[in-house]
């Protein structure tokens, strides 16, 4: 069944890139809200 195992193969690498992404996009509201405090100081 090496059809199975590319497909679970194909959703573990799906979940690795969105988790990536949220991560990534986390971070920019991360230093947009410190360059927004930097600001106002």
């Amino acid at each position: 069944m090496p059809y199975a195992s590319s497909a679970h193969h194909l959703m573990i690498s799906m979940n690795v890139v969105i988790a990536l992404h949220l991560l990534c996009s986390q971070e920019k509201l991360l230093t947009l809200k410190i360059i927004r405090i930097v600001k106002k100081s």
